[in-house]
């Protein structure tokens, strides 16, 4: 089936708008707003929230919230619904059948399960039971199927394999991924972990959550330097947010820094306790659709600090599009969303505020930034070729 025909797809996810919650849906909303701007159909289909059940057109998109017996309605929920939703996919194939009796009844001609933890592992299994294997692809945006908390960190530290307790699951997984006909990566990172771990995957199947088909040049327009740090996405410690703190401390004069995105009341109220401590002023902006539109001006660069593995990081380029320098770690798969960069950003080790301070203190604003398509392809070419084999 050649992928210039209108093809009907079901995408699959734990979490849809407008309950995006992190990169991955937004990954997955746009790859579905490209796949209907090219002609074919797609309806996803996500486990029902509290305040959103039945169909919905979002953004032109079709949604189905799927009903069932999910104990996590919110994103944010207490740490017990955490732990008994996790007991609860052991054991529970009503959930999974009944979702799958709803793709069934859209006749979808390939299904692609992204992120689903709240369905679980029955929902692969028994999707062999209601379609071919040549109908399933799987797309990988992160780490999640190789660790239980989803995050690959154990007690606030970066776990660089599966802890002892997380094997299990990566094991199952690692088996569940032979169920399908294609294992895509958002990174070779992410490939090449999950290869290492069993996962039937490889660096041929990846896709970058990114559109770079020509070079785009930006001219930086001259301006005094503002001693200004920017810092654009969901505010946590993994985020590296206290490394940034740290090291805007250490400069002379100290650095400001500037925070846009979700962040929690009580790791608010202690970065502010944080920022009195070590004398520094910290503005907290309210996350918006155009972040970098609202720091522009406000910043000399914005500063990418995490801790954990990412699987690409858009942020970087996100933020060189925008016209504002970056210095970013090259935790997991950020070093490849920094080569679409040139000059390619200063980079400093993860949770190194040292290092870091030494690029601020030797900051200069570039003249210009590069965007450079590589040669690496998108994750919706990757997915329509394999619907095309």
């Amino acid at each position: 089936m050649p992928p210039s025909q209108n093809l009907r797809f079901a995408f699959v996810n734990d979490w849809y708008a407008p309950e995006i919650v992190g990169g991955a849906e937004v990954t997955i909303s746009e790859i579905a707003n490209e796949f209907v701007r090219t002609g074919h159909q797609v309806r996803v289909f996500t486990p029902n929230q509290s305040s959103l059940q039945g169909c919905r057109q979002i953004g032109g998109i079709s949604v189905h919230y799927t009903l069932g017996l999910f104990l996590r309605r919110k994103y944010k929920v207490p740490i017990l619904v955490h732990v008994l939703e996790k007991i609860r996919v052991l054991f529970d194939l009503i959930t999974p059948f009944c979702t799958l009796v709803c793709i069934k009844r859209y006749r979808p001609n390939f299904v692609l399960f992204h992120e689903i933890d709240r369905n679980g592992h029955w929902l692969l299994l028994l999707s062999r039971l209601f379609f071919k294997k040549e109908q399933l692809i799987r797309v990988h945006h992160d780490l999640s199927d190789s660790c239980f908390f989803r995050s690959r960190t154990r007690f606030g530290n970066v776990c660089i394999s599966p802890c002892a307790p997380c094997l299990p699951k990566s094991k199952l997984n690692s088996y569940l991924s032979r169920m399908v006909k294609a294992n895509i990566s958002n990174s070779k990172f992410i490939a090449a972990e999950l290869k290492s771990l069993g996962f039937q995957t490889n660096v041929l199947n990846v896709g970058n959550p990114c559109n770079i088909s020509s070079s785009q040049l930006i001219v930086l327009p001259e301006k005094s330097i503002l001693f200004s740090i920017g810092f654009v996405g969901r505010i946590t410690k993994l985020k590296g947010i206290e490394t940034i703190f740290h090291a805007a401390s250490m400069l002379n004069p100290k650095w400001k820094v500037h925070c846009i995105g979700p962040i929690t009341f009580a790791y608010k109220r202690y970065l502010v306790a944080l920022a009195t401590q070590l004398q520094i002023e910290v503005f907290f902006h309210a996350p918006q659709p155009n972040p970098f539109e609202v720091v522009e001006s406000l910043v000399d660069c914005i500063v990418v600090g995490s801790e954990s593995l990412e699987a690409f990081g858009k942020i970087p380029i996100e933020a060189s599009l925008a016209g504002i320098p970056v210095i970013s770690t090259e935790a997991g798969g950020l070093a490849e969303s920094l080569d679409y960069i040139s000059p390619r950003p200063g980079v400093f080790l993860a949770k190194d505020s040292i290092s870091l301070a030494n690029l601020l203190k030797n900051f200069e604003r570039p003249k210009f930034l590069k965007i450079e398509p590589t040669t690496q392809k998108t994750l919706p070419s990757v997915i329509l070729e394999h619907c095309g084999k």
